[in-house]
């Protein structure tokens, strides 16, 4: 029966594009509780933190928590206009307090703020706001904060009268704002994403206008804020727009480009940190069939780069994404979709992916079952290679088994957790525990055959009646 269930599944899974791997919804923002996320998860214990750009009690976005087992949504804050609003970045975590900034607000006249909170949820507090109206302020920033001892280094998108961008720092306990570098966007580019820092030096991009037909530029620059270099600029054929913000491994730095590439839909490159106009290298160029326009970060997890694309795919609604750092073994780990699937799992993604476990955690912008966006985790394991047989899987007893109400579990070792995973792998129920006895409540499952995956290793095959 379990090969059946193997040459079943592949089947199943080769017939909606090769995905191979299993998403699970954690939450489905319902636009009240938060709608449209932009930037990614962090996690802190067994919590994530996160963002939305819209949604919430003022339609202006929401911070929230959730468990990582998907439980305990709760809405930390809703964003107004007088707090300011369109947070696209990620948190920032300190201590017990996580730090942000908007892009808007606050007022009409704001042009973005950042922001402190409590862990907890109390005490939110406008830290510094960006006006724009000279040359050391800045506005509308679209990354995140980077934590480098007391302080807190970011970047704007413009500056006063849209013709510069800034670098500053901030410490944490909002004083000591500072303007490091002022960029002058003389080719209509400006400051994109986040920095990223190695060594003594953090690294940058700039993005394209496509208005002026600017390039794209990969630049270095001292946490003192001197000796700003341009690394490598990308010209402007094909708009070569470098998005998201760049991840490091060893002496390379990872990018992507949204519509660069052979077929214009977006491309993955590296570039060597001691390099000035050379070392760039275009690991991998989408072909919208694959994935198309990714707008997050890279995500490096061992020798693997984990990413997302906004389109393209089986369904043209985003792909999630894996490749090794060499720029072989390009992967689609999932095709997000929300009309092809039993369990709409949301699509178009703008983030970054978060490694926790055997998981990949993310968010998609719109979809699910409102149309709100997801918070999703992905197994990274093959379904065929779950192994039924093990000693200690031998031990493990699920009865009564057939049943139409529940199943009692008895293990030899402590039960985390439980999924239970109908024939398509989806998981349809989970659970953590702490325990070596389980009743498992079936009674809400549809007649059919099933799969109880305990602790991530273990399959038992339950035949609900």
């Amino acid at each position: 029966m379990k090969k059946y269930y193997f040459l079943f599944c592949s089947f199943v899974l080769i017939g909606i594009g090769a995905t191979n791997a299993q998403l699970t919804n954690l939450h489905v923002f319902t636009g009240t509780d938060g709608k449209a996320p932009h930037g990614s998860l962090i996690v802190s214990g067994n919590k994530f933190f996160g963002m939305t750009t819209a949604g919430g009690a003022n339609n202006e976005g929401v911070i929230f928590s959730i468990d990582t087992n998907g439980t305990g949504y709760n809405v930390m804050y809703s964003f107004s206009s007088t707090s300011g609003h369109l947070a696209l970045g990620h948190l920032t975590l300190a201590g017990n307090k996580l730090y942000g900034m908007t892009c808007l607000g606050p007022g009409s006249q704001g042009q973005g703020v950042i922001f402190s909170i409590d862990t907890n949820g109390n005490n939110y507090t406008i830290m510094y706001s960006f006006t724009g109206a000279n040359a050391s302020n800045g506005a509308n920033p679209e990354g995140s904060l980077t934590l480098l001892g007391g302080k807190l280094f970011g970047v704007t998108s413009y500056n006063s009268g849209g013709s510069s961008s800034i670098l500053f720092s901030i410490d944490t306990n909002g004083s000591g704002f500072s303007q490091l570098y002022l960029y002058p966007s003389t080719n209509g580019d400006y400051l994109e994403g986040s920095l990223v820092l190695l060594g003594h030096e953090f690294f940058g991009m700039t993005s394209v206008n496509f208005l002026s037909g600017s390039n794209g530029n990969i630049y270095s620059i001292d946490t003192n804020g001197n000796g700003f270099s341009s690394m490598y600029n990308l010209g402007n054929t094909n708009y070569n727009n470098l998005v998201g913000s760049l991840a490091v491994s060893g002496n390379k730095l990872f990018g992507t480009t949204d519509t660069a590439g052979v077929t214009n839909h977006g491309s993955i490159f590296s570039i060597d940190t001691n390099s000035i106009g050379i070392g760039y290298k275009t690991l991998y160029n989408f072909n919208d069939t694959d994935g198309s326009s990714p707008y997050g970060a890279l995500t490096l997890f061992g020798n693997e780069l984990y990413g997302m694309t906004y389109d393209g795919g089986a369904f043209g609604e985003g792909v999630i994404f894996s490749i090794n750092v060499n720029g072989t073994g390009y992967k689609v780990l999932y095709n997000l979709n929300d009309t092809n699937s039993i369990s709409p799992c949301g699509y178009h993604p703008y983030g970054s992916l978060t490694v926790l476990g055997n998981y990949l955690y993310g968010m998609t912008s719109g979809g699910g079952s409102t149309g709100d966006g997801t918070i999703f985790k992905l197994k990274l394991s093959s379904l065929t290679s779950i192994n039924e047989l093990t000693s200690i899987g031998n031990m493990i007893n699920v009865f009564p088994n057939p049943s139409n109400r529940v199943v009692n579990i008895d293990a030899p070792v402590n039960i985390t957790e439980i999924q239970i995973e109908n024939i398509m792998g989806q998981c349809v129920s989970n659970g953590i525990y702490n325990t070596k006895k389980v009743i498992e409540d079936i009674s809400a499952l549809s007649p059919g055959i099933y799969f109880i995956k305990i602790n991530d290793t273990y399959v038992k095959k339950i035949v609900k009646e």
